[in-house]
């Protein structure tokens, strides 16, 4: 069944893959003889987009005697986080003196555990670098699509608005 069908403009000019450690802690007492806790590492791939949908002529300055061409976007936006579960790698359980067995974890803890690892690949994602290099992958995707199509080189630079 189709739900909704959106009319989209995005560009998609950087993938990532990236990876953090969470560690789960399920000490008693904060004492090292109740010690029980595991780490976990997940990888993501993680891509970000530029909506081209909002652009206007007030966004788009064109200069046809330096061949050049400025636009000014509205932001940059993160457009998936897809966390790869069969990469991600389960550390030895570590325990205590008086600890036992296996980190056992329920349901909510674990969805609770992948929320968290998302908040924490989002924060990773809104780098500076990582943003300076989507842009500058954005120029380049631009410049060689209006090459294929005018056979015209002009230099394409983005700005944030």
């Amino acid at each position: 069944m189709i739900n909704e069908i959106k009319d989209v403009n995005k560009l998609i000019p950087l993938e990532i893959e990236l990876s953090e450690t969470l560690t789960v802690d399920n000490t008693y007492f904060n004492l090292d003889i109740f010690k029980k806790s595991k780490k976990i590492t997940f990888f993501a791939n993680c891509s970000y987009s530029i909506d081209f949908s909002t652009l206007s002529t007030n966004n788009i300055k064109i200069d046809n005697s330096n061949k050049e061409i400025y636009i000014t976007i509205p932001k940059i936006d993160i457009f998936s986080i897809d966390i790869d579960e069969n990469k991600t790698i389960y550390g030895d359980t570590e325990v205590g003196l008086l600890r036992f067995g296996d980190l056992k974890l329920s349901s909510e803890e674990i969805n609770e555990i992948y929320i968290n690892a998302n908040d924490m690949f989002s924060k990773k994602m809104n780098n500076q670098d990582f943003y300076t290099q989507t842009i500058k992958n954005a120029e380049n995707s631009l410049e060689s699509l209006l090459f294929n199509l005018t056979g015209e080189h002009y230099d394409i630079t983005l700005t944030l608005s």
